[in-house]
């Protein structure tokens, strides 16, 4: 125990830490060296020299990469929370002494995409302009991990059930999220009146993938309707590339009512006159509970909200009590123009 606190005390360092996490991230030396921007003799030496002090190994050398050992997971693990810490530390110090500022990791759930994040993200940018958003879009599945250790700050989308979220905090922004059956405005069944089931068996579809809050909801009401998901199919849940097959493709596809129209409007989408039930969400934004968002994440989560309020759909709705955030009282984002204003 004395020589773990002793070693953990001295080689433990910011440096040390960005190698442990670079190393566990990237698997291969030569591109940590890169990445680094140092000498991979440089990286095996420190690598070395903390395994010889603590005794242990850290990382197995073999044909698929640097895999960590059990004290490699240990430490990386650890590196990355207190790296983090670093991280908000230094953020935080920089929005007390220039009024912006530091950095935000958004996750965005399909859902979130592409109103709602963007038109925060421009809303903050407005009051803040140093402040660095980096967004990552994704599932629930590959998001929450990130934001459970810290990569990411806030995840806005589609809230999953409270009982899947043990030590997540989450604000509602939106009641629910209709969602729609749509095709590319070139389709032929954009100019139909009137739709059965039935009538999409001969087109390929785009569909959420196995994990996807909305897949098994939308293989019950397939079910109920005598279909299953066909063989032909893409599962995704990029925005981008469904909205690039949809315009290029005979695919049909299903959105959030909110954003098929914001494309419709665009000419790029036509939504079928078909109706989907039960397949509604409400959408809102987690964080980690019991860890005081920084300012910067607290702006993005007002800016979240202002923007959800601009569209007339349900504020200040929170699961818990009103207004219960971890970071104290709310830091408002004052957009530059009036709500209408907002792109």
């Amino acid at each position: 125990m004395a020589r773990f606190d002793w070693h953990v005390r001295a080689d433990l360092k910011p440096r040390n830490l960005e190698l442990l996490v670079a190393i566990d991230d990237l698997r291969s030396l030569v591109k940590v060296a890169e990445y680094l921007n140092i000498t991979q003799p440089a990286v095996s030496k420190s690598l070395g020299q903390l395994e010889r002090s603590l005794e242990v190994q850290l990382f197995d050398r073999g044909p698929r990469g640097m895999v960590p050992t059990q004290y490699g997971e240990c430490l990386v693990r650890h590196a990355r929370a207190l790296l983090t810490d670093y991280r908000k530390a230094r953020d935080e110090l920089a929005w007390l002494s220039s009024g912006g500022g530091g950095s935000v990791g958004v996750g965005a759930l399909p859902a979130a995409l592409p109103v709602l994040v963007p038109r925060a993200v421009s809303l903050l940018k407005r009051d803040a302009p140093t402040t660095t958003v980096v967004l990552r879009e994704g599932t629930f599945e590959n998001l929450m991990p990130d934001l459970q250790t810290g990569r990411l700050d806030l995840v806005a989308g589609t809230l999953p059930p409270a009982h899947l979220t043990p030590g997540i905090e989450r604000r509602l922004l939106l009641q629910e999220d209709p969602i729609v059956l749509v095709s590319g405005s070139h389709h032929p069944l954009a100019r139909r009146r009137s739709l059965e089931w039935k009538d999409l068996a001969c087109y390929p579809w785009i569909v959420p993938p196995y994990g996807a809050s909305m897949r098994e909801p939308l293989n019950r009401l397939l079910a109920e309707n005598g279909l299953e998901i066909p063989v032909d199919r893409v599962e995704s849940v990029s925005f981008t590339a469904n909205k690039t097959l949809l315009q290029e493709s005979l695919s049909v596809g299903f959105f959030s009512r909110r954003i098929a129209e914001h494309y419709r409007e665009l000419g790029l989408m036509a939504i079928l006159p078909l109706e989907v039930t039960n397949l509604v969400g409400p959408v809102g934004v987690m964080w980690v509970a019991g860890k005081p968002l920084l300012p910067a994440a607290q702006a993005m989560l007002e800016a979240l909200a202002d923007v959800a309020r601009h569209y007339g759909l349900a504020a200040d709705a929170v699961d818990g009590p009103a207004d219960s955030l971890s970071a104290g009282p709310p830091i408002r984002v004052r957009p530059a123009a009036a709500p209408a204003a907002i792109p």
